[in-house]
């Protein structure tokens, strides 16, 4: 059973609630994690992007019916994700399972302007999950249960 059973609003409040129950400190994790406190920290807050690219790959995830971790990295390893990797991973996946793009829009709810940026692999997915994928890796949970039924946040203008 997962130690995030309870849904949180924010993917932030979860894997703050995640360290809580695993007794490790925020310094700790950022450490195991291999990321700078101040990062963690604000990923912790729910204010960063992460709260909206997260649940964007949660979404794709769903759609394709294959594990968020493996969009990240081959392996599901923070240690084997590659920065400008995930949104060609997610093209590879979509194109092997003869998906067409539309119903990834749909499922995900985004724009096809920004679907051709991820698949580009340039977009925030980019930079934000693979943290996500380290904090969970770090605290030895799915990075699924980090987005989960966590609505998409827009982007700030």
């Amino acid at each position: 059973m997962s130690v995030l059973a309870n849904q949180q609003e924010t993917i932030g409040c979860r894997v703050k609630a995640a360290r809580n129950v695993v007794s490790r400190t925020a310094e700790d994790v950022a450490m195991a994690a291999g990321m700078s406190v101040k990062k963690y920290n604000e990923i912790e807050s729910g204010n960063s992007e992460i709260e909206h690219w997260a649940p964007l790959l949660g979404a794709i995830a769903v759609a394709t019916g294959k594990p968020t971790s493996r969009f990240l990295a081959t392996t599901g390893k923070a240690t084997d994700a590659v920065e400008g990797r995930c949104g060609p991973l997610i093209k590879t996946i979509r194109e092997e399972l003869h998906m067409p793009v539309s119903k990834v829009l749909e499922t995900a709810g985004i724009t096809g302007e920004e679907y051709k940026l991820i698949e580009q692999g340039k977009s925030g997915l980019e930079t934000w999950c693979p943290f996500l994928l380290a904090i969970a890796n770090a605290m030895e949970q799915p990075v699924f249960n980090f987005i989960i039924n966590i609505p998409m946040k827009p982007l700030a203008p």
